[in-house]
C-alpha cells in the first residue's frame, strides 16, 4: 500500500483544512513524523486508519466522535485519502457521525456518518460505493487486513506494539500469514496431508484386496501362501502366484479335454432321454386310444337304439302338422254340430204341432228298446208323449225340413197332426260322442212360450 495525499478537515486536533503530500515526503524512501506532544502527530494515523476502516485505532475508539472541539460549529469533520491498494487507486472520503447547528431556527441536529469510496480507471474516477458497511468490506478484501491487524502490524499505535508482542502463537500466525500471503502454503500443506491420509486409505484397501486374493489363489490352487510378514511383505506373493498360475493354466488345458468329452457324453444322453420321452408318450397316446375304442364298443348298441329312437322322432315330427290340423277340423266339426243343435231346438220351438208319438209301423225300437224312425239315429218317446230327436249322422241327411215336418218312408203323417195326439214341443239331443273325445258344455234352449 501507498499512500499519495491525506486531507483533513475538523478532525481531532486539526481545527482547519490540513493536507500531507506523502508522495514529496516519499522521494526520500524514508520519511519521519516527529514534533512536540500534542502537535497532531498520532492523528494523521488515526486519520489514515479513520478513512480505510472508519474508525480510530486504540483508546482513541472509546470517544463520542473524533471531531475537533477548536473547529466553528458549522465545520463538517472530514478525512480524505488517496492512496494506492495492490495496485489499485482509490480515493476514499468519510465523515463521522457529528452534530452540527440547524439550518432553520435554533438548536443542532445530528448527521449521519457518510462514506464516498472512487477509483482512477482509465484516467477517470469511477463511483465504486456510499455505503459505510460495504465500502468497510471492500477496503479490508483489497488490503488484505481488518482494522485489529492493520492497527498491530502496519500502523503500530501508541501502546499497542507491546499488544502484538504478548499476542499468542496463533494470533501472531494469522497476522503474518496475512501480511506475507501464506495462505497458499497452508493450503498446500493441507492438500499433502489430505492427498497422503487418501493414498494411505487407497494402500489399506489394496493390500487388503491382494490378501483376499491371495487366499482365494491358495484355496483353489491348493498351495500354501508364502509368509508376508518379513521384509519382503507382498513382494513374496508374486513368483508363488505366478508359479500357481502355470499349474492352474496346465490343469485347466486338460480339465479342458476331460470337459470335451463329458459335454459329448452329455449330449448323447439327453439325445437318448428325448427320444425315450417321445416314443413313451405316443406309447400313451396308443393305450389311450386303445381304451376308448374298447368303451365305444360296448356303447355301441346303446348308440344304435339312439339312432333308432332319433329316426322315429324324425318320422313322427313328419306326422305332428297333420295330426294338428285333424284336431283343429275335429274341433271345427264339433262347434258345426253343436250350432246345428242349437239352431234345430230354436226351429222346433217355432213349428206348429211340434209334438206326439210317431204313428205305428213308422218307427221300430233300437238295441236299447227305443223306436227308431227312417232316417234318424234315435227317437226317445217322453212321458208326456213328446218327442226327443236327435241329430241325424253326419254321414245322412235330415229329412224333417220345417216349416211342416212329414214322415218319409211310411206315408203316415206324426201323431201330432190333425187328429192326433196334442202338439208339443220336441226337445233334440245329440247322438251319444265316442269314447275319448270331451264333451262340450251343454247349452239349453226354452222354445218361446
Amino acid at each position: 500500500m501507498r499512500l499519495h495525499t491525506l486531507t483533513i478537515q475538523a478532525f481531532g486536533p486539526f481545527a482547519g483544512t490540513e493536507t500531507v503530500d506523502f508522495d514529496r515526503l516519499g522521494d526520500g524512501g524514508l520519511f519521519l513524523i516527529h514534533g512536540p506532544t500534542g502537535s497532531g502527530k498520532t492523528s494523521i494515523l488515526d486519520a489514515v486508519c479513520f478513512a480505510l476502516y472508519g474508525q480510530v485505532p486504540g483508546a482513541r475508539e472509546a470517544a463520542k466522535s473524533p471531531r475537533s472541539s477548536h473547529a466553528p460549529p458549522g465545520r463538517r469533520p472530514e478525512v480524505s485519502l488517496e492512496a494506492t491498494i495492490r495496485g489499485r487507486r482509490l480515493h476514499i472520503t468519510r465523515s463521522p457521525a457529528w452534530e452540527r447547528p440547524k439550518k432553520r431556527g435554533s438548536g443542532s441536529t445530528v448527521e449521519k456518518a457518510s462514506v464516498r469510496v472512487t477509483e482512477l480507471v482509465e484516467g477517470r474516477w469511477r463511483g465504486l460505493t456510499t455505503r459505510p458497511d460495504e465500502a468497510g468490506q471492500l477496503i479490508g478484501d483489497i488490503v488484505g487486513f481488518s482494522r485489529e491487524q492493520f492497527c498491530q502490524i502496519v500502523l503500530l499505535p501508541q501502546g499497542d506494539f507491546a499488544r502484538f508482542l504478548r499476542a499468542t502463537a496463533r494470533e501472531r500466525r494469522d497476522s503474518l500469514e496475512r501480511i506475507f500471503n501464506t495462505g497458499i502454503f497452508t493450503r498446500v500443506e493441507e492438500w499433502l496431508a489430505e492427498r497422503a491420509r487418501t493414498l494411505g486409505r487407497q494402500a489399506t484397501s489394496a493390500e487388503s484386496a491382494v490378501t483376499h486374493v491371495a487366499d482365494l489363489i491358495a484355496e483353489v490352487g491348493r498351495s500354501p501362501q508364502p509368509a508376508t510378514d518379513g521384509a519382503a511383505g507382498l513382494d513374496a506373493l508374486v513368483p508363488w502366484a505366478a508359479e500357481v498360475a502355470s499349474v492352474t493354466a496346465a490343469t485347466a488345458c486338460e480339465a479342458e479335454l476331460v470337459s470335451a468329452g463329458l459335454t459329448a457324453e452329455r449330449d448323447d444322453a439327453r439325445a437318448a432321454l428325448e427320444r425315450a420321452r417321445t416314443l413313451a408318450e405316443r406309447q400313451q397316446r396308443h393305450a389311450d386310444t386303445l381304451r376308448r375304442e374298447a368303451e365305444l364298443s360296448e356303447r355301441a348298441d346303446q348308440r344304435r337304439a339312439l339312432d333308432t329312437e332319433l329316426a322315429a322322432a324324425d318320422r313322427a315330427a313328419r306326422v305332428i302338422p297333420l295330426l294338428r290340423a285333424q284336431e283343429q277340423q275335429h274341433s271345427r266339426l264339433d262347434k258345426a254340430e253343436q250350432d246345428v243343435a242349437e239352431r234345430l231346438g230354436l226351429l222346433g220351438g217355432i213349428l206348429p204341432g211340434g209334438g206326439g208319438s210317431p204313428p205305428p209301423g213308422c218307427a221300430r225300437p233300437n238295441a236299447n228298446g227305443a223306436t227308431r224312425s227312417p232316417g234318424w239315429n234315435t227317437c226317445a218317446v217322453t212321458p208326456n208323449g213328446g218327442r226327443n230327436w236327435s241329430t241325424p249322422s253326419r254321414n245322412s241327411t235330415p229329412r224333417w225340413r220345417p216349416p211342416a215336418p212329414s214322415w218319409k218312408g211310411c206315408g203316415h203323417a206324426p201323431a201330432n197332426s190333425p187328429g192326433g195326439a196334442p202338439n208339443s214341443p220336441p226337445s233334440w239331443s245329440r247322438p251319444a260322442r265316442e269314447p275319448g273325445r270331451a264333451r262340450p258344455p251343454p247349452r239349453r234352449w226354452s222354445s218361446p212360450g
